[in-house]
């Protein structure tokens, strides 16, 4: 896993090299940064006291011929006041001539799954992004990439550490509906083992914006994973539906 993971950072370095210099000669043409952060939650009372909160943000970097992407995420539950949930991502991506229809593109993306049981799982790997839509308005694209898992699973009777090749498949859009006073996103990712075709992760995330102003919004969020690696006596599908607010910069 080590090997894998050192791997992987040495050609983001490469790229970053290569992006830095081909900055430095074409001046017309400079970086830019861009982020955003939200928060997002549920409660519930009654029978059952249920609360979650989660927080997620985003920093991108576009330069000449590369574009940076680092995302994170963390979410933390209780049910009836004792901890139920507490998942945590990251995830890191360097696209290549990311402005031409066809571009290469590295992944590193981190997880931890205290409901799923997880420990800490790794995916690494490369591929190639398909852009269907490009405009203001609507951006819609389709990747492919080649990726290693590892996935370490909690120290019970039962898991073991689990390490599988994967295809994985994203498709992403972007919509700005009603003259941009809705904003609906939608980002999917099939991922089937090479080893064991059946054997896939499917993940789904929905979220609908209500910007406030240019840089403040609210929204809507909807998650659903189906993973074919859990802890023993775990469910294999989560499903979560929050609400919140967020900051664009």
């Amino acid at each position: 896993m080590t090997f894998h993971f050192i791997k992987i950072h040495i050609l983001f370095l490469i790229f970053s090299a290569f992006s830095n210099s081909y900055c430095q000669t074409a001046d017309s043409v400079k970086s830019a940064w861009s982020a955003t952060v939200s928060m997002n939650g549920l409660y519930q009372s009654g029978n059952t006291n249920k609360i979650y909160i989660s927080g997620k943000s985003e920093i991108k970097n576009s330069g000449n011929v590369i574009e940076t992407i680092l995302a994170s995420y963390l979410g933390y539950g209780e049910s009836n006041f004792k901890k139920d949930n507490n998942d945590f991502y990251t995830s890191l991506t360097a696209d290549l001539f990311y402005k031409n229809r066809w571009s290469p593109f590295l992944l590193q993306y981190v997880e931890y799954n205290y409901s799923s049981g997880i420990d800490f799982r790794s995916q690494s790997g490369a591929g190639l992004k398909y852009i269907l839509i490009q405009s203001d308005d609507h951006k819609t694209s389709i990747s492919a990439a080649c990726i290693y898992d590892y996935t370490n699973l909690t120290s019970i009777p039962g898991n073991s550490k689990i390490e599988t090749p994967r295809l994985s498949v994203r498709f992403k859009t972007r919509q700005m509906l009603l003259s941009g006073k809705l904003i609906f996103s939608f980002v999917s990712f099939y991922q089937p083992s090479l080893e064991k075709i059946e054997n896939a992760i499917f993940r789904c995330e929905a979220s609908l914006e209500v910007p406030i102003t240019k840089s403040i919004f609210v929204n809507a969020v909807y998650k659903y994973t189906d993973d074919d690696i859990v802890s023993a006596g775990r469910k294999r599908s989560d499903t979560k539906l929050t609400f919140g607010a967020g900051y664009s910069f």
